[in-house]
């Protein structure tokens, strides 16, 4: 092998090590520092076994914390909740439904005696999933490459159950992803993510070279890619949220999966001892949190934006918790309670903070009466052609969607130009009040009120078409009926 070819972070990639020997492979990485231990030593002499006995020791701490933490169920498997396979025969679809076997066997050996019940057998062996990886694995080329997404799940099941493959698929998924992630590593500057929704653009400039960074962090370059993946997860955060952790409203329909990446990756930092943010971001996660589970209604679900993968209930648990909200917080005791609320009557969470917020940056206001399984909610956005609402009464949804309008003057259509604004913003003991307008054709002006209040069971909605002169108007406002309601 030429001394030239080598493998490292922030260099070019020779192709010619995707196709060469594990022990070539491994003799050609280049370490941060002198080699020592198995795992480096290992590699530097072409030993596999003293490699992966390396490798494996360093996997094992890392599966016995993400085993032994209070969030082991949700989150060690988290990478899955980002999971948007529609092609059940795509690759990818086969990498998950090959883990979703993986996860449902021991991750450690257990003695049982010989008077306990034998547990049914699991579908697949270790040994079967390790011969099913390495067979998937030879399905990588450098014409179809590992994607983003792929090498996040390879990494955590590294992270959950690498000790427990067979050598030999122990080293195919970890120089796998390690090759991958050199590439990605040169290569990421000049990546377009034009047509990628900000969610996948964090999970691929952030997220995967964090989480790489960590897995890889002995190797040459491993720690400014790291950094790179902190830098971009930061600036993704503080470009679309508003100083007071309000996200855009832009991101409400993928919200989370937005919230998704930025959870996994502060609970990867967590596990693996380094901190994914420095104090003001930490600080301002939390208020992201908080202000998220206050447009969570009573189902679970948060205001606007659809369940994907995972439900919303559970995924804003595990965050309150890595984001570091007390859990005597209102925002925890009211998760808490709705995971409970079917074992009990009802409940009412005391809080001298009111929930209610407004933010113009991010075009969005969010309006609670208080926090009890009978709450009223009141959503709105204006950042596209027509408001969009969510009104929740009592723990039912009424309204969701674009709150629509028709205006004929002089049985002339009258239309605006879609640029809605606030107007006019008040919270108080007695209730949360929102006005926002927009510019008509000819003049005229469309003014929405919007009034909650606090200790009242009803809601406020009302239209206002201001003319210059006078004038024969037909207006009607067209409230979106949520699909509950309607099919009643």
């Amino acid at each position: 092998m030429e001394k030239t070819m080598s493998i490292e972070f922030g260099q070019s990639v020779p192709q010619q090590l995707f196709a060469v020997s594990d022990e070539e492979f491994l003799q050609s990485i280049q370490w941060k520092s002198k080699p020592t231990g198995d795992l480096m030593k290992g590699a530097q002499s072409g030993d596999l076994n003293r490699f992966c006995k390396g490798l494996s020791a360093n996997l094992k701490s890392i599966a016995k914390q993400k085993r032994s933490g209070k969030l082991a169920a949700q989150m060690q498997w988290s990478t899955l909740w980002s999971d948007e396979s529609v092609d059940e025969t795509c690759r990818t679809s086969d990498l998950i439904s090959l883990i979703r076997s993986a996860r449902k066997l021991p991750a450690q050996l257990k003695k049982s005696s010989k008077g306990s019940k034998r547990k049914k057998a699991p579908d697949l062996s270790f040994d079967e999933i390790s011969r099913l990886l390495v067979s998937w694995i030879d399905q990588i080329s450098s014409a179809d490459p590992l994607l983003p997404f792929e090498m996040l799940l390879l990494i955590e099941l590294l992270e959950n159950l690498g000790t427990r493959l067979a050598p030999a698929a122990l080293i195919s998924v970890w120089r796998t992803c390690l090759f991958s992630a050199v590439t990605l590593c040169f290569k990421l500057e000049e990546t377009d993510f034009s047509e990628l929704p900000e969610d996948q653009v964090a999970l691929i400039s952030g997220e995967v070279p964090w989480r790489a960074g960590l897995l890889f962090s002995e190797i040459s370059g491993a720690k400014n890619f790291r950094q790179l993946g902190q830098q971009n997860l930061r600036d993704s955060f503080f470009d679309r949220t508003d100083t007071d952790g309000t996200p855009h409203a832009d991101f409400f329909p993928r919200l989370d999966y937005w919230l998704i990446t930025l959870t996994r990756a502060t609970y990867a930092g967590q596990i693996w001892g380094k901190a994914l943010w420095d104090q003001e971001a930490h600080e301002r996660f939390q208020l992201s949190v908080e202000k998220i589970i206050a447009a969570c209604d009573v189902s679970g679900q948060i205001a606007l934006c659809p369940t994907h993968t995972v439900s919303h209930l559970e995924l804003l648990s595990a965050a309150a918790c890595i984001a570091g909200l007390q859990s005597r917080s209102a925002e925890r005791l009211y998760l808490k309670s709705l995971q409970t609320v079917k074992k009990r009557s009802g409940f009412f969470i005391q809080s001298e903070d009111c929930p209610s917020s407004q933010s113009d940056w991010a075009a969005q206001a969010l309006m609670r009466n208080y926090w009890s399984d009978s709450s009223n909610l009141l959503v709105v956005s204006w950042n596209a052609e027509l408001p969009v609402i969510s009104l929740t009464a009592m723990g039912k949804l009424l309204f969701q969607g674009a709150w629509d309008f028709s205006l004929t003057v002089n049985g002339e259509t009258v239309t605006g130009d879609g640029e809605w604004s606030c107007v006019c913003w008040n919270t108080d003991e007695d209730a949360d009040y929102l006005e926002l307008h927009m510019d008509l054709d000819s003049g005229f002006r469309l003014e929405r009120q919007l009034l909650l209040p606090r200790n009242q069971h009803f809601a406020f909605l009302a239209d206002i078409v201001t003319v210059t002169e006078a004038a024969n108007i037909e207006y009607r406002s067209v409230l979106p009926v949520s699909a509950e309601l309607a099919g009643l």
